[in-house]
């Protein structure tokens, strides 16, 4: 089994062991990177690592979050490993529309929050 298809696997059992997998999910995705073969995404990703770390944290608080995160990972492996590139794009894209989705409203929420206190 390859490494990229290992993490979303592992994934899933820390999950259901109730455990945290926010280093196995970076590592999955910095594997994705570095398989992409691209010395700008390998150095953006690099650049932005804090900023990813931030918002694992906050998007595995959210309700399904954790589950959503590595079924779409075991999904993307799947497809990686299989050289669909298409499928694994596409799988990429909503991926990151489901995480980002969430995090807008619990901001908006919050702002709407802070609002009614001041």
């Amino acid at each position: 089994m390859s490494k990229r298809k290992a993490w979303p696997d592992l994934m899933i059992v820390q999950m259901e062991k109730g455990g945290s997998f926010l280093e196995t999910d970076l590592e999955f995705h910095q594997t994705i990177v570095a398989g992409a073969r691209e010395p700008v995404l390998s150095r953006m990703s690099e650049a932005i690592l804090p900023l990813l770390q931030e918002g694992r944290r906050q998007t595995n608080t959210l309700p399904n979050m954790r589950t959503k995160s590595s079924n779409y990972h075991v999904l993307i492996a799947i497809a990686i490993e299989e050289r669909n590139i298409e499928q694994a794009r596409q799988l990429m894209q909503s991926h990151i529309e489901q995480m980002l989705e969430p995090l807008k409203k619990a901001k908006e929420a919050q702002g709407e929050a802070d609002q009614m206190k001041g």
